[in-house]
């Protein structure tokens, strides 16, 4: 019986009431209730059911995708986000969006979000777009409109017929879409050089003022071929022919011993072309040299105008067979080894 009359009166005790608020965030004490918090929209008072609204637009942020429309295929999309001076989401506003391509289009403002589609002419270039209300703008968004890709019919320039160790220039004609819009500058494109002899030359040729070219040093190349030039899904080809390379003069040979080191000296040169100007740096020059029924053969450069080696000296005879190839075409003949070195070659003597 005690107990029964302890909790009655535990039960019949007042409680203190205490008022609550609630956000997106949860309930709370309305006591601890900070100043910026109250400001939110959404806000409700728990004892009177009294909502926070948003006040009027203090902030706009402007988004405009994609952010490079491929002219004649791609529509555009303006989004607009609008705040009140607490960040509260804006609405019931009106917002006009000024796109450069397209003018000025109105939409109306939603939990704070406004957007149009918008279709701009196919025109390629840079263009601007902003977003305001009432006498509120935002800050100024930039989209691109880009050339159509896939209707650039490529052309490739009439090229002059390659020279063996020369630097040769391939060039596609003007690079325009279906609009007239030029091909940006940077887009990627390839040339393709398939060569009589079935090797290959793969060229990057990116676009530069609305051409797509690439220069090639003609080297180890033993024929002309087919030049095919690739934009995106189209191609055009074209016929590139080689010149034959000739040398003006037959060059020296001179082989020298070098027995301290079981050794000769090899030198062939001065390398002259019927161009008018020595073989270039850089040319690749093979030897083979022959005595005794033995062979040693050796690969290397020329250096202003002539090549120069050490080879292992086989047989120790007297004379030997030098053989050599380079991009002047092979020669073969027989040379008597010198006892001493000839005069150091400076430059190109």
């Amino acid at each position: 019986m005690l107990r029964l009359a302890i909790l009655l009166s535990v039960f019949a005790a007042p409680a203190t009431a205490q008022d609550h608020v609630s956000d997106a965030f949860g309930i709370l004490p309305a006591e601890a209730l900070s100043t910026d918090r109250a400001a939110w929209a959404g806000l409700r008072d728990g004892g009177t059911f009294v909502m926070t609204k948003a006040g009027g637009a203090h902030g706009l942020l402007i988004f405009v995708g994609p952010k490079a429309l491929v002219a004649g295929r791609d529509d555009g999309h303006a989004v607009a986000l609008a705040f009140d001076a607490f960040g509260n989401l804006v609405q019931g506003a009106r917002a006009g969006f000024s796109l450069e391509a397209n003018g000025l289009i109105g939409a109306d403002v939603r939990d704070g979000i406004a957007d149009v589609l918008f279709w701009p002419e196919p025109v390629a270039g840079t263009f601007a777009a902003g977003v305001s209300i009432g006498d509120l703008q935002s800050p100024r968004a930039l989209y691109l409109v880009t050339a159509d890709l896939a209707s650039v019919v490529p052309a490739i320039e009439p090229a002059a017929n390659l020279e063996a160790e020369t630097v040769s220039t391939f060039s596609s004609a003007e690079l325009r879409d279906r609009y007239g819009n030029p091909v940006e500058d940077g887009t990627g494109t390839t040339l393709l050089l398939t060569h009589d002899d079935g090797s290959t030359t793969l060229l990057s040729a990116p676009v530069r003022e609305t051409r797509a070219e690439a220069t090639v040093l003609v080297r180890d190349v033993a024929a002309g071929g087919a030049l095919d030039l690739t934009i995106a899904t189209a191609s055009a080809s074209a016929e590139v022919g080689l010149d034959a390379f000739t040398g003006a003069s037959q060059p020296d040979i001179l082989v020298w011993s070098m027995d301290d080191i079981g050794a000769i000296g090899l030198r062939i040169g001065p390398l002259t072309t019927g161009s008018g100007y020595l073989l270039t740096d850089g040319a690749l020059v093979e030897v083979a040299v022959t005595a005794g029924g033995e062979t040693v053969a050796a690969l290397g450069w020329v250096q202003d105008g002539y090549f120069e080696t050490i080879l292992r000296r086989p047989s120790g005879v007297a004379s030997l067979e030098v053989a050599f190839t380079t991009a002047l075409g092979s020669e073969q003949r027989v040379v008597t080894v010198r006892d001493t070195a000839p005069a150091t070659i400076r430059g190109a003597e």
